[in-house]
């Protein structure tokens, strides 16, 4: 399984055809994108945790909403993780060559979808609770405990991830064969983004421009997002968890089981 693992490894990593060159450079290019948003989520967190800290519950809603944004980047990221791992042709090639059964295949694959899950999702999440612990003055059990959250995301994000690995599939393949689509796919996308784009920016003009920072963390959108993060389900109970509320676990545990 080990030999699994070491190859999957190298078809993550270095999977295509190009030079090694362009490979480093890659990965240079994608570490410094890590850094930069998570530099970004940082002082985003930090700031607004400052401000509403003397707000009564407050603090773990603003936790929980920017958790829930990187659960929804980590689906992404795992699906197109499952993908690369499950789907590859020449991969699934050179398995054959391998006195292994299947389902040492697919645990290996699992296995090493966990470990990639886990490094990712720690580098976004911990950042978080660490700046989250020292504004709030947590205990240092905290501060433990917080470094298994990634494990425990994964039983929902990564069952998420596989139900959503083959419709992801299809719909590439189904792409490759119809350029007209992709073109299509790709205006809306476009379009899509260039009018998201706009309204953050207008958003974020009259914010600064209006100097109107502060109606963010007034007691009306206080309650308003407190009624928003109740949907976010079943992230908010793994949250509380980790928050001190273990009476969560059990309800994140079925659910999160019953997708994955």
């Amino acid at each position: 399984m080990l030999n699994i693992l070491v190859k999957d490894f190298k078809l993550l990593l270095f999977g295509d055809k190009s030079s090694i060159g362009k490979k480093i450079l890659s990965l240079v290019f994608t570490a410094l994108m890590l850094a930069v948003f998570i530099a970004i989520e940082v002082f985003l967190f930090t700031m607004i945790i400052e401000k509403v800290k003397t707000y009564k519950g407050a603090a773990p809603l603003y936790l929980t909403l920017f958790l829930f944004i990187i659960s929804c980047i980590m689906i992404i990221l795992n699906v197109i993780t499952a993908h690369k791992l499950f789907f590859n042709e020449k991969d699934i090639e050179q398995l054959t060559r391998y006195p292994i059964t299947n389902d040492q295949i697919i645990l290996s694959k699992l296995v090493f979808m966990v470990g990639t899950h886990f490094v990712t999702c720690l580098m976004f999440t911990y950042p978080i609770f660490l700046a989250y612990g020292q504004i709030l003055g947590r205990a240092p059990m905290y501060y433990f405990i917080t470094l298994f959250y990634p494990l425990l995301s994964f039983l929902f994000e990564g069952g998420v991830a596989l139900m959503l690995v083959y419709p992801y599939k299809m719909a590439l393949d189904y792409l490759k064969k119809h350029i007209l689509v992709q073109f299509i796919v790709a205006l809306v996308f476009m379009f899509v983004a260039s009018f998201a784009y706009s309204r953050v920016l207008n958003l974020f003009m009259e914010i600064v421009i209006n100097n109107n920072l502060n109606m963010l963390f007034t007691t009306e959108a206080i309650n308003s997002l407190s009624t928003t993060v109740k949907y976010f389900v079943p992230i908010n109970f793994l949250i509380d968890v980790f928050l001190g509320n273990s009476g969560r676990f059990f309800q994140y545990v079925c659910i999160s089981l019953g997708v994955f």
